[in-house]
């Protein structure tokens, strides 16, 4: 039985009867994978239990306790003879947190039935593992290893999330199924449910390895009112766990503090949302402002978020829905932000907010970012030369729409006619080889290969930016012994020539320290905020003559920008425009080869030929 299947099969355990929909939903899995999962766990389980398929309802019925428990034992070794990482780091784990004293590399080994080489190279990740949870694994010669933790809290969180989250015992589920029904009538989310019954099992175990918890974190304070059905368990637990304390049921309690719900106190929720504005926002006003975002109205979007990401990052408990890690590399000024307000979090709640926690913000920031710049948007102007269709034009039309948001067309029915208007276009369409001055001029035919016309578009949009004095751009060919020498020389070139101030190295190199932009195909996104008062973004695009890495990958382009410590909306919006300007290069390998190739005495557009 693998682990997916013990996952499902434990998933019925907790939670009783279930319908499909809400065994997909719960297992991210299709009906199709379901069903086939079930076929097989009935298949292993023989006839110690099984699966039933009722008309609505799939329920585990359980025949033979006895061989129910053999077969998770199986399933637990038979798991790390397969060399599953996750259970194997979890089983060592428990039989750390379990034995106070030191225990050999030899006695773990012989526990888990693998070999001593695997146990020491399964001790590097998981001291790793541990070290967030402030926990640290002592090693003395002939005595062994053991772990010690800052704090109760911090070892209860890990045996939670390391062990009980991806192993189980039979005793353990049996136990859990006992508080199931009183839970489910918490008429909480699933999640919540099972967070719930997690805690349960968490805490039993913790006190059957002869821990208590006494203390929560110090900045962590329950929000939840005591009604009825929370009365009801509380009795329950008091009655089942012996000696449970009041920090015990408030961690079991723990997850009606993570998302909204009718067990929170309206004025325990205020006095919090009043302390998270004074801590995190107040300082944060004029650097918000500066951007032309209102601190309190930027807070009031966010305040619940922001409540539940804080109760998250206190409690070790992992959002759900992730986005992807790198999403934060289009978004610049948000990012900034968001690092700011982490730091902010961190320094106040003693913690370290997640990477997944930290997107998030960017998330929010970005979004807020482009609704200042939506009423700024400046004019896009695009004619028709020639004897073109209205179906073709209409059709042209909402391509560009995709990309502009305040788009005006004109049409021409000859070259004559255009020229005597003397105006000015982003882009020019027509039936017929035409070339204009400082003109894009496209083809018809472009349109109908969509791509293509995507492309052109937005190389248009940062031609025009850079013509508007928004953008400066120059490239340079250099070698370099690593990435940090080529940003390092990159540099020095804009301070001699008058684009950046000396201190912007010292930013850069501090915001390094918080995370590093690369792109697929070798790009590296080298970005810090400018304080040389000019307002526009600098882009200095490294071409990389030698052969270096950086990540593991062969560096070849670096676009070095330079962020005013002020934008007005503007600016915001072109920012956006050139990280998606970069992301199109690093996709498409005829505009990564020409930029490669790209000639100072030619405009931007250069980069499209043969696209």
């Amino acid at each position: 039985m693998d682990s997916y299947l013990f996952g499902l099969l434990k998933l019925f355990i907790e939670n009783g009867s279930m319908t499909m929909q809400e065994i997909e939903a719960y297992s991210n899995i299709s009906a199709k994978t379901a069903n086939k999962r079930i076929a097989e766990i009935n298949s292993i389980l023989g006839k110690s239990a099984h699966i039933s398929a009722g008309i609505e309802r799939f329920q585990l019925i359980i025949n033979d306790y006895s061989k129910f428990l053999d077969i998770e034992t199986q399933f637990l070794k038979g798991e790390l003879d397969l060399n599953d990482p996750v259970k194997r780091k979890a089983l060592i784990i428990d039989i750390l947190i379990k034995n106070k004293n030191f225990i050999s590399i030899d006695d773990i080994a012989d526990k888990v039935t693998i070999s001593r080489k695997v146990i020491n190279k399964d001790l590097k990740q998981i001291r790793a593992s541990l070290s967030s949870y402030k926990g640290e694994i002592e090693s003395k010669t002939g005595k062994g290893i053991k772990v010690s933790f800052a704090s109760n809290f911090d070892e209860i969180c890990a045996l939670r999330n390391f062990v009980i989250n991806h192993t189980s015992k039979s005793s353990w589920l049996s136990f859990t199924t006992t508080f199931s029904e009183t839970v489910k009538s918490l008429e909480v989310s699933k999640e919540a449910h099972h967070q719930i019954l997690n805690n349960i099992l968490a805490v039993k175990v913790f006190k059957n390895y002869g821990y208590t918890l006494q203390q929560l974190p110090e900045h962590y304070y329950p929000l939840w009112d005591e009604t009825s059905a929370i009365c009801n368990l509380i009795a329950e637990l008091k009655e089942t766990i012996k000696d449970i304390t009041k920090a015990e049921i408030k961690f079991i309690l723990s997850p009606l503090d993570l998302s909204k719900n009718n067990y929170l106190n309206l004025a325990s929720v205020e006095q919090a949302f009043h302390q998270n504005y004074e801590l995190l926002f107040v300082p944060f006003k004029s650097t918000l402002l500066q951007y032309g975002l209102n601190a309190q109205t930027v807070y009031e979007r966010i305040k619940w978020h922001l409540l539940f990401s804080i109760n998250r990052t206190l409690l070790y408990t992992k959002i759900i829905e992730v986005l992807p890690r790198n999403i934060s590399d289009n978004y610049p000024i948000a990012l900034e932000f968001s690092l700011k307000l982490a730091d902010r979090i961190n320094t106040q709640f003693a913690v370290c907010l997640s990477k997944n926690e930290l997107n998030y913000y960017v998330v929010y920031f970005e979004m807020f970012l482009e609704e200042i710049s939506e009423d700024t948007k400046e004019q896009v102007r695009v004619a028709f030369v020639g004897s073109i269709r209205s179906s073709v034009k209409g059709f042209i039309e909402n391509k560009l729409l995709n990309v502009f948001e305040n788009l005006r067309t004109y049409s021409f029915a000859n070259v004559t006619e255009f020229k005597k208007a003397n105006d000015k276009f982003l882009l020019v369409f027509v039936d017929k080889p035409l070339k204009i001055k400082d003109v894009q001029v496209v083809n018809v035919g472009t349109a109908f290969r969509p791509e293509a016309l995507s492309i052109i578009m937005q190389i248009s949009v940062i031609e025009q930016l850079i013509k508007q004095g928004k953008i400066i751009l120059s490239v340079e060919h250099l070698e370099a012994e690593d990435y940090y020498d080529a940003v390092d020389k990159m540099i020095d070139h804009q301070v001699q020539k008058g684009q950046l101030t000396p201190d912007f190295k010292r930013t850069w190199i501090e915001r390094e320290k918080d995370t590093n932009n690369i792109f697929t195909n070798g790009i590296a996104i080298p970005h810090a905020i400018d304080y040389s008062n000019k307002e526009r973004i600098l882009v200095s695009v490294g071409i990389i003559d030698n052969k270096i890495s950086f990540k593991k990958n062969e560096l070849k382009l670096i676009f070095l920008i330079g962020i005013p410590n002020s934008l007005n909306k503007e600016l915001i919006d072109a920012t956006s425009r050139l990280y998606d300007f970069i992301g199109l290069i690093s996709r498409n390998e005829i505009l990564y080869d020409n930029i490669a190739q790209y000639d100072d005495s030619k405009q931007l557009i250069q980069i499209a030929e043969g696209v």
